[in-house]
Order: structure tokens, then C-alpha cells, then sequence
């Protein structure tokens, strides 16, 4: 291992939170290494070096102004802008300490030849790569090399495709410092790169290797989970570390890789970007309505875990799906443990558009339907306090397992009953606000925003709102097995409800009001008041009764794990509701719970690698483009999916690159960096030569730009001109015919 100097370290020392001062593409190598993956060792420099130089003579404000006065926004334009800057990176000279930290880290790596490469604090973020956009150096063998090497990927940040990128994406790069990567050179026997998930389809059941170089050669498809017959070692390998570092990060990954001496080396590990939402098609029931996916606090795409069988089963749902219905016109379904709802709207608007007599005599109603809400809400608190009270004390561990089982079922029952209750208060609650808020406003003229009334499990009762009707699901939802350092200690924090906003009678309302309007004004106050009031003294007997249910579910984690049937305490949760009380009660076999555990370990482990799509249903799967116009059909390898009709535009080299219009399909030998301005502005592209995972490919998709690469002489058969269609989820490039004249037909058909 290298030393580290002042202002740069061996690679295996860094990690992601290094990002700001060593780049994305040093510190997601040393992420990598340092959870055991075969890295190819380096010394990572830092941005201060970068830094410091654009310190001097004002480079970074020249830079600014010349970005500010130039404004690009074409390709010509960004070359120019580029150009501009380069000049004005190589008239300074570079600061004597850092040409000392080059050449001492250069020194302390002791490679004959090293490869000096890029490492933005901007590149291989989760949803941008910015995969080509910068300059890396290979081959270096002497001093003058390296500084000049180091100064091309300072001014690289600035690079024309670089420029044309981050104006596409919106990224600021005045802000954003440069990194570098001091690595040895390799010879490698074989390289390629690995892709944990389909990045057409987004399947995560599917990991694309694509071998560029070596006797392999090749697209290749690995199951994330077991080994095929015949694999060659390094593809274990290979599987190994891509699955670790995918669930580990939850992040679908690229891996770019070589065979170098007999081994497996990374030489780049990043997140993979531009990849689809998905869940197995085979999930998803038929003829199914639109229904949009529930997302419990503010985890995304992958941080969303699938709930567990208790958890489904707890909501009628189960492990086999299903839908739940209810006094709202509310449909419900599971797909591989995610949520997804659909639920018509309430109409609360029908107040908004009635008269002064209309808006009263809702007024009245809301106010009665509160005082309702709150008498029956009171009565079965005053029901179920007894028993909350006798269920929520005692230790646990003490009871027999049917004992356990009971007190699971009952507090299952009560807790379930309170939270129906909450949801009916929230509701009247929410209502009463948003007549209170039309009334104060047309009859006193005072504008509000409204008053939050319920929420989640863990705020308690701050905020509602229509996309969520009511606190019940929302604690139903929430996660009552936690993580596995919690678990351990067998403790869960219940939060206490938060303060509500005081509703309280305004007297600038009360003194622009009538003696008709008065009464009822300072009635709907009241109301609200004592709802609110009732709403948290029902939350909280319902929140202990939801962590009584936690701690007894952890318990019976427990006593599984006691008998040799469960590896840790939260795989009581892989049971539904049922099977763990029959289980309890010994009426479930041993054999059966060991079976269905295992099943479903394995099923909830591929369920959180997928990243549910926003929503299902409704949608009109689309057959691809029909060739049938077409004289000529070819065949190409689909990168990046989509389905376009255009006008062809062939570009054999970049001093045609100017004559491309927008709304044109570009052709041309290979997606390279240099054209990547181009992206913004055609429909889509088709190539002589490219593959799934390169560069070209990870591009083309961040742009969302239809995509066939591969397809066999593809520059000489298609001429500008040409009408294209561009199916590039079936890998198909159409020509489409000339219509016959009426001459030529009659001579056809002589």
C-alpha cells in the first residue's frame, strides 16, 4: 500500500462520503475495496490540487466569464466555449506545491507506466455518470507526461461534451472540483463490464455480462442467485461482488472490468444510471385499473422495502395479493410486497360551489357530523382503555407460547379497532377545517392556510392530506419489525404525538360576522377544538397498542430462533398473522414453518432489489413499430428503448456533425463521446458498432434517446434522406419504401 501525503491517499482508504474532496470515480473504487473487491490499487488525488490551480490569476472567474459571455448552447458553441477555456488553462503555470503532490504520489505508487484518470466530484453520481465527459490519460512514463496529463483533466471539466452534458441536465459546473486517479497500466488478457440489473427493462432477476475483449466475447446473462454448469470462475466471481455491492449500496451497478495476470480487477465501480422501474410482469394482475404505489416517509426506488407476509397479511392482503375494500371506493393490491392503491376521490369540493345558504348548511353539517365523530370516538376509547391497559404490561417472555398468541390476537383486534376510529376523526376533522377555512374566508375575508390534522406512526397527528385519507393505513403500513441492530436490543422508540396547531376562535373573524353567522362560526371552532383533542388521546392508546403488537411479534422471533427455526429475530415477520398464532398455538408443524421462511427470505431478497414503479395499470403496452411499409429491415443489438419514425442524417465524421438537424435520425459508426452534444437534438440514433454496456450505451440512455447499436453497415445501406423507423425495443432499423407511381404500377403489373 502507498503512502498518503498531504493531499493524496492510497485508494483503498477512501469511501463515499470522500466524494468532495477525492471525486466519484476514486472514492466508489475504494467503496468497493474496502467491502473486499478485487480493485486495481491506485493513489487518489485530492481536489485540492485542482483547486489551488484555478486559485491563481482569477482562472475560475475567467472561466465563469467566459461561460457567462458566450452562453453556448449548440454544439459549434460549445466547442468554442471549450476552446476559450482550454487556452486559459494552459497559459498558467502550475503552483510549486502542487506539482510536488503529483510528483510525490507518482513516486510513491513506484508503476513504470501509470493511466492518470479523471475523478469529478460530479461524475458517477447515482443518477448522473457523466461517463466520458472528462479526459484520462494512459501510458504515462515520465514527470513532463503526468503534469501535462493532470492539466488535460482540470480543463476537461470544461470539455465541450462535458459542457453540452451538464446544459442538458441542468448541472453547474463552476462549483463542481476535479479529482484525479494515479493507477498502474495493465495489459489485460480479457475486460468487459457487468450490469446488475437489465438496463432495457430494468430486471434485477437478470445480471448482463458483456465480455468486449478476450475468447468469451460476447452479451451473457448470469442469475443474480446461483451458478449455471459451466461458468467460468471469474463469472462467480463477478456475480459475488455485483450482487454485495448492489444490495449493500441499494443501487443497481456497473462494474467495469479486467482479467489482468490470471485475475478478476475492477477498474471502475459505479451506481448505474437511467434504469426502469420494474416488477415482474407476471406479478401484476391482468386488466388491472390504474393504481399508484404507496410510499410510507420519503424512501424512493430502491430504499423502499417491500413489506413483509405479517405486514400484508395484517392488511388482508397476504403473501398470494390480493385487493381489500371498504366503506371508501378504495382497491388495494400487493405486487411483490409493494403497495399500490387506487382511490376515487371524495367529494368535498361540492361545498366550494354552493351559495351562502349552501356553505351554511354544510357548515352545520361538518360541525355535527365532528360532534358525532367525537362520541363515538370517546366511547370506544372509554371501551378499550381496560384492556390496552392490561395488555401493554407484563413481560413477555414469561407467557406460555399460547398465552403469547392470545395476547398477539388481542391486541391485534383493539389496536385495529382504535386506528378505524382515528381514521373516521381524521376525516371528520379534515373536513370541518376545510368548511371552517371557505368560511372564514367568505364570510370574514381572512384567507388561511389549513390547519394539519393527523399523520404518521411516528410524528404523530401533524399533518393530512388527500393522498393520505387517514392516520389507519399509514400505522397498519408502518414497519413494526425494525433493523437488525434494533432488533437486538428488543426495543422499539414510540414517538409521542406532536402538538397539534391550536385552533382557536379568531376574534377579527367573530367581529366581521352576523349575529346568524356567529354561532355557527364559534360552534365549528368548538368542535374542531374537541376533536382534535379526542383524535390524540385516541392516537396514543393506539400507538401503544402497535408497539405492544411489535414487541410481541419480535418475542415470537425469539422463541423461533430458540428452536432452530428462524436465523434472526425478524424472520417472525416472514409468517403471516395466522401461521404465526397456529404456530404458537402448535397447531403449525415445525417442517412448515422452516419451509415457508426459507421461501420467503429468498422472495423478500429479490423483492427489495426491484424499484417499483410509480404506478400500474391502465396502460396500453405498445406491439412495436410495423415494419410492413418498409424495403429493407435490419437488425441491430437494442440500447435504449423507444419507438421513432424520422428523417436519416449520415454522419461519417465530425466535420458532418454541424449539418444535423433536430427531430433527425442520426446514423453513424459508433455513439462516440464527441457526438454526445448531438443527443439533445436527435430523435434517436443507430450505429455500426457499440454494445449494451459501453459508454455510448450509458449515455444514449441518461439522454432517454432511442438507441440501436450494431447493426451491420448500417452508414453504407442508409443515405440521408431516408425515412427510418427506429424500433429500439425489438433492435429493429425499417426503411421505409417510396410510394409507386401510378406507371410504375401498371408497368409492375405487365
Amino acid at each position: 500500500m502507498p503512502d498518503s501525503g498531504a493531499h493524496w491517499r492510497d485508494l483503498t482508504l477512501l469511501d463515499l462520503g470522500d466524494r468532495a474532496e477525492y471525486g466519484g470515480k476514486a472514492v466508489h473504487l475504494g467503496h468497493a475495496a474496502r467491502l473486499g473487491c478485487p480493485v486495481l490499487g491506485g493513489v487518489a488525488l485530492s481536489t485540492w490540487l485542482y483547486q489551488r490551480f484555478v486559485e491563481q490569476g482569477g482562472l475560475l472567474s475567467e472561466v465563469a466569464s467566459i461561460l457567462n459571455t458566450m452562453q453556448p448552447r449548440t454544439m459549434p458553441q460549445f466547442e468554442a466555449a471549450a476552446w476559450a477555456i482550454r487556452s486559459a488553462f494552459g497559459v498558467r503555470r502550475m503552483p510549486t506545491e502542487v506539482r510536488q503532490e503529483l510528483l510525490a504520489a507518482w513516486r510513491a505508487l513506484g508503476a513504470p507506466r501509470v493511466a492518470l484518470r479523471s475523478s469529478s466530484t460530479i461524475e458517477d453520481s447515482p443518477t448522473r455518470s457523466f461517463v466520458g465527459q472528462h479526459a484520462s490519460t494512459l501510458d504515462i512514463s515520465d514527470e513532463e507526461g503526468l503534469l501535462a496529463a493532470a492539466l488535460e483533466s482540470w480543463a476537461s471539466l470544461f470539455s465541450a461534451k462535458s459542457l453540452s452534458y451538464a446544459h442538458r441536465f441542468g448541472v453547474g459546473l463552476l462549483p463542481a472540483r476535479m479529482g484525479l486517479l494515479l493507477q498502474p497500466m495493465v495489459t489485460p488478457e480479457a475486460r468487459g463490464a457487468l450490469f446488475t440489473a437489465d438496463p432495457i427493462t430494468g430486471d434485477p432477476d437478470r445480471f448482463i455480462l458483456e465480455i468486449h475483449q478476450g475468447p468469451e466475447h460476447g452479451v451473457f446473462d448470469l442469475d443474480p442467485y446461483s451458478r449455471k454448469p459451466g461458468e467460468l470462475s471469474y463469472w462467480s466471481q463477478l456475480r459475488y461482488y455485483g450482487l454485495l455491492l448492489d444490495e449493500r449500496d441499494l443501487a443497481y451497478q456497473t462494474i467495469e472490468w479486467v482479467i489482468d495476470q490470471g485475475r478478476l480487477t475492477f477498474i471502475r465501480v459505479r451506481p448505474a444510471t437511467a434504469v426502469p422501474a420494474y416488477v415482474p410482469a407476471r406479478a401484476v394482475p391482468r386488466d388491472l385499473e390504474p393504481v399508484a404505489l404507496v410510499t410510507p416517509g420519503a424512501a424512493t426506488g430502491r430504499e423502499l422495502q417491500p413489506y413483509t407476509p405479517y405486514h400484508l397479511s395484517r392488511h388482508g392482503l397476504g403473501t398470494r395479493g390480493g385487493t381489500v375494500g371498504g366503506a371508501e371506493p378504495t382497491r388495494e393490491i400487493q405486487v411483490c410486497g409493494y403497495l399500490y392503491r387506487a382511490t376515487a376521490d371524495a367529494d368535498m369540493g361540492s361545498a366550494l360551489e354552493l351559495g351562502a345558504l349552501g356553505l351554511m348548511a354544510q357548515a352545520v353539517r361538518t360541525a355535527n357530523v365532528a360532534a358525532r365523530s367525537d362520541q363515538e370516538a370517546s366511547l370506544a376509547l372509554n371501551a378499550c382503555e381496560q384492556s390496552v391497559e392490561e395488555l401493554t404490561r407484563g413481560e413477555l417472555a414469561s407467557l406460555p407460547d399460547g398465552e403469547l398468541a392470545r395476547l398477539l390476537e388481542q391486541v391485534r383486534d383493539i389496536g385495529d379497532v382504535l386506528i378505524a376510529r382515528c381514521h373516521v376523526v381524521n376525516d371528520a376533522l379534515r373536513d370541518l377545517l376545510t368548511t371552517l377555512a371557505r368560511v372564514k374566508s367568505d364570510w370574514a375575508g381572512v384567507s388561511e392556510t389549513l390547519a394539519s390534522t393527523a399523520g404518521s406512526a411516528e410524528t404523530g397527528p401533524s399533518g393530512a392530506s388527500r393522498e393520505l385519507p387517514g392516520c389507519a393505513e399509514t400505522w397498519l403500513l408502518q414497519e413494526i419489525i425494525p433493523p437488525a441492530d434494533v432488533a437486538q436490543e428488543g426495543q422499539r422508540r414510540v414517538a409521542a404525538p406532536v402538538e397539534l396547531a391550536p385552533i382557536e376562535r379568531d376574534p377579527s373573524v367573530v367581529a366581521r360576522l352576523n349575529r346568524l353567522r356567529r354561532p355557527i362560526y364559534e360552534l365549528m371552532v368548538e368542535r374542531a377544538h374537541r376533536l382534535q383533542a379526542t383524535l390524540e388521546r385516541v392516537w396514543v392508546a393506539a400507538a401503544r397498542c402497535r408497539a405492544r403488537e411489535y414487541a410481541a411479534v419480535l418475542d415470537a422471533g425469539r422463541r423461533l430462533h430458540a428452536v432452530g427455526l428462524a436465523s434472526e429475530l425478524r424472520d417472525a415477520a416472514l409468517l403471516e398473522a395466522r401461521e404465526l398464532d397456529r404456530w404458537l398455538y402448535g397447531e403449525l408443524r415445525d417442517e412448515q414453518v422452516v419451509r415457508a421462511v426459507m421461501r420467503r427470505r429468498d422472495e423478500q431478497r429479490r423483492a427489495w432489489r426491484y424499484a417499483p414503479p410509480q404506478t400500474l395499470g391502465g396502460q396500453e403496452q405498445g406491439s412495436g413499430l410495423d415494419m410492413g411499409g418498409c424495403d429493407m429491415v435490419l437488425r441491430g443489438v437494442a440500447v435504449s428503448a423507444g419507438a421513432v419514425r424520422g428523417r436519416a442524417r449520415v454522419v461519417r465524421s465530425l466535420t458532418e456533425a454541424p449539418t444535423v438537424l433536430p427531430g433527425e435520425v442520426l446514423v453513424c459508426q459508433q455513439a462516440t463521446y464527441e457526438l454526445s452534444p448531438l443527443f439533445s437534438a436527435v430523435a434517436a440514433i443507430v450505429t455500426a458498432q457499440g454494445a449494451l454496456l459501453d459508454h455510448g450505451g450509458v449515455l444514449v440512455r441518461e439522454y432517454g434517446l432511442p438507441a440501436v447499436f450494431a447493426v451491420t453497415e448500417i452508414t453504407e445501406r442508409i443515405r440521408t434522406g431516408d425515412e427510418l423507423l427506429v424500433d429500439a425495443v425489438r433492435g429493429l432499423v425499417g426503411r421505409v419504401g417510396a410510394p409507386r407511381s401510378q406507371l410504375r404500377i401498371a408497368l409492375d403489373a405487365l
